[in-house]
């Protein structure tokens, strides 16, 4: 991750807690009772997913956009899909 993403995510975790999430409901789990498999990092991403605000969800999907179109083939693509593929479309519909 990149450094400059430590601060937002900082912020977004005390949004988080700000939000009830104390941790309370962890007293007494042992972490290493717990698996590391693929359902249980899809249990925990969707319990987190689920904490989330609109706003919070929208901050979150907004950064990852960004940081997929620092690659200028990426961005190319994209915005002749978004841009050039919609005005296609309405061209054709016309």
């Amino acid at each position: 991750m990149p450094e400059e993403n430590y601060k937002e995510n900082d912020d977004r975790m005390n949004i988080i807690g700000q939000n009830g999430n104390d941790g309370l409901h962890y007293e007494g789990l042992n972490i290493d009772d717990v698996p590391y498999t693929e359902y249980n990092r899809r249990k925990l991403a969707q319990e987190v997913v689920g904490r989330l605000s609109k706003e919070e969800l929208e901050e979150i999907v907004f950064a990852q956009q960004l940081e997929a179109f620092g690659d200028e083939d990426v961005f190319q693509v994209c915005w002749d899909f978004t841009y050039n593929g919609r005005k296609k479309d309405v061209e054709d519909m016309g």
